[in-house]
């Protein structure tokens, strides 16, 4: 059985040029009818019989042995060319490094780093959800622990004790919203508003196939306990079209309102609007929040067109009015949609959290970042890995009641980040195996699934082919940043606004010699009083079952030594052809920062094979088998 493991942890740059397209703003007002609020279902602990086993040690946050480079393979990028509009890579070179990153035989049993451990959501959580892989996503906030697992989540308090779940996402929007729904998340917000915000992906297709709606679903607690009811839900489209106008006649059931693709989004456009609609499927939200919003950045697909599964069109980032989602007056929040982002280069935008124990960035009237990784969908999208990082200033616009008849946020700088090499495991061509010849798991792209703000600073992980000491076959990895974010006075007299700077502080890998380090994710910690990162994956090979793993990542010395709390016993399985490739999916690693600067990381880890056909327990929900 695949489950996810929640355990405790202590826990100047000039402006650089990248050519895009222009990306535009527009503001929607909110519309329709009052919010309501949804319940919380209660505590229901013996709903499953899971044998689960709890640990508990102390904090540090002292980085172990330093990681040094053999041989960094850079990109080639002339950085001080103001004409150059795109950095770019050698896709045949893969990064190589030194491993230091060995596996602590002390940590095996009990991990003594650990503050607290604990079970987290489990397959059996899931029963009713059906979704595979389980994606987390974890928030911590006013002495509770939210866990997601895309459709399910469970309560906690900060030891680890149970508190309530496994509520049903479906469930718990479903009472007011039909449809499917996926990619389930949260967040705390700590620095100003002292709400959790839960956010789902809600989408209908007409006969099975064809787009009829995209929004982001979203509940806000009344209070900074969860238990106190949420309220909501709340909707924002995702289908990369302006507000429209209800037509005049509502004979066409596939056109319920007269909408046309935002700018740069023209490929949404329906190659047959008399028998499907315009719009895109708004897919794969990323979630963050500032001082005044709450962010998604999206990944368009035009599923109306003769592409089988959808095409990718382009990204959206979207900006939810914060005052809009608390006053509750509306079902739909006032919020503003950015279009025409440049398609090839903003695969995957990733707005940042702010994390416990951190202030907003309030610089220019309220500051939102934004990063990629430039990961695309599959080898033939994509395009020259390089790390970016916007800067959104004004956001203090959204909460003005007029918003957004009264101002919009404005992009108001980017910057193309001198990273170490990365490189695209899916298109390096990485095997991931599991011992004892399972079926190999589903090798990731470098896209950014998280991005934290810390006091200043940025923190990120992805995914990246590497090769230990330049030999063997490239197995998979992880690469870090922490990056310094800050704003200077105008290039010249004639310029009064400030420009955004960004720079990598510390950066480097983390692998393990003949193994993969997969679904890293990274958190800040400030426990200690000294920054330190968090990082999170998972640890699978000939020689790991899928096991959850964390390690310190100090600025000055590195990524110090993996630690465990428990490792895996059991192969994932699953039937054959779980994709095209023909590999097993898998979910990913979730981290987040509470307000004391304690780093929480939640992976997946795997204790015995299931298989769901047989199990009559979860019929008649389940109804695909399980692979996890």
């Amino acid at each position: 059985m695949w489950k996810l493991f929640t355990l405790v942890v202590v826990g100047y740059a000039a402006f650089i040029p990248h050519g895009r397209a222009d990306v535009q703003v527009k503001g929607f007002p909110g519309s329709g009818s009052a919010a309501g609020q949804l319940s919380f279902p209660g505590a229901d602990q013996n709903r499953y019989s899971v044998a689960f086993t709890s640990y508990l040690a102390t904090p540090t946050s002292q980085a172990a042995e330093a990681f040094q480079p053999l041989q960094w393979r850079t990109r080639n990028t002339n950085f001080d060319d103001p004409e150059s509009s795109q950095a770019t890579e050698d896709r045949s070179s893969i990064p190589s490094v030194v491993n230091t990153q060995m596996l602590n035989p002390l940590t095996q049993q009990a991990d003594p780093l650990a503050k607290v451990s604990f079970p987290g959501v489990s397959v059996a959580d899931q029963e009713r959800a059906n979704v595979r892989p389980p994606n987390p996503s974890l928030c911590v906030g006013n002495g509770f622990v939210i866990e997601l697992t895309d459709l399910v989540f469970k309560v906690y308090d900060l030891s680890g004790k149970f508190l309530a779940g496994p509520v049903s996402v479906i469930d718990f929007f479903g009472s007011s919203l039909d449809g499917r729904f996926t990619d389930a998340a949260c967040v705390f917000d700590s620095a100003d508003t002292q709400r959790f915000y839960i956010t789902v992906l809600n989408y209908e297709l007409q006969g099975g196939l064809h787009l009829s709606r995209s929004q982001l679903a979203i509940a806000v607690s009344a209070s900074a306990n969860p238990a106190d009811g949420f309220l909501g839900p709340f909707t924002v489209p995702t289908m990369g079209l302006d507000a429209g106008a209800p037509p005049l006649s509502c004979s066409n059931p596939y056109e319920p309102y007269s909408r046309q693709p935002l700018p740069g989004l023209e490929a949404c456009k329906s190659p047959n609007t008399a028998a499907l609609p315009d719009g895109c499927l708004g897919a794969q939200p990323a979630i963050g929040i500032d001082q005044f919003g709450l962010w998604a950045g999206l990944n368009l697909y035009q599923i109306n067109s003769e592409a089988v599964g959808g095409k990718y069109t382009a990204p959206l980032l979207l900006a939810v009015s914060k005052r809009s989602l608390l006053e509750a007056k509306r079902s739909q929040p006032a919020y503003a949609a950015f279009s025409g982002w440049a398609a090839d280069a903003s695969f995957s935008l990733v707005p940042a959290v702010t994390q416990g124990g951190s202030k907003h960035a309030t610089a220019n009237g309220g500051t939102a970042l934004v990063m990629t990784s430039g990961a695309a969908m599959t080898q033939a999208e994509s395009p020259t890995a390089v790390l970016m990082a916007w800067s959104i200033s004004n956001t203090s616009t959204l909460m003005r009641p007029g918003f957004p008849r009264s101002g919009l946020p404005e992009l108001s700088g980017e910057v193309a980040l001198k990273s170490y090499a990365f490189a695209d495991p899916s298109a390096a061509g990485v095997v991931v195996t599991q011992p004892d010849g399972g079926i190999a798991l589903d090798p990731q792209d470098s896209r950014l699934t998280q991005v934290s703000y810390y006091n200043g600073m940025l923190w990120t992980a992805a995914a990246t082919a590497v090769l230990i000491n330049k030999q063997g076959s490239p197995l998979e990895g992880a690469i870090w940043w922490a990056i310094e974010t800050g704003f200077v006075s105008g290039a010249d007299a004639n310029s009064a606004d400030p420009v955004f700077t960004a720079r990598i502080a510390s950066q480097g890998y983390v692998s393990v010699m003949g193994n993969h380090i997969i679904n890293p994710v990274i958190t800040p910690s400030g426990a200690s009083g000294t920054v330190t990162g968090i990082l999170a994956a998972s640890l699978v090979g000939p020689d790991y079952h899928l096991s959850p793993v964390w390690t310190p990542v100090n600025m000055q010395l590195g990524a110090g030594a993996l630690h465990t709390p428990i490792l895996a016993k059991a192969a994932l399985t699953g039937p054959a052809g779980d994709n095209m490739a023909g590999t097993l999916l898998h979910g990913g690693s979730a981290a987040t920062t509470d307000s004391n600067g304690l780093a929480w990381v939640a992976s997946e880890w795997a204790n015995k094979p299931v298989d769901f056909c047989q199990n009559s327990q979860l019929l008649p929900y389940q109804t695909q088998c399980a692979n996890w």
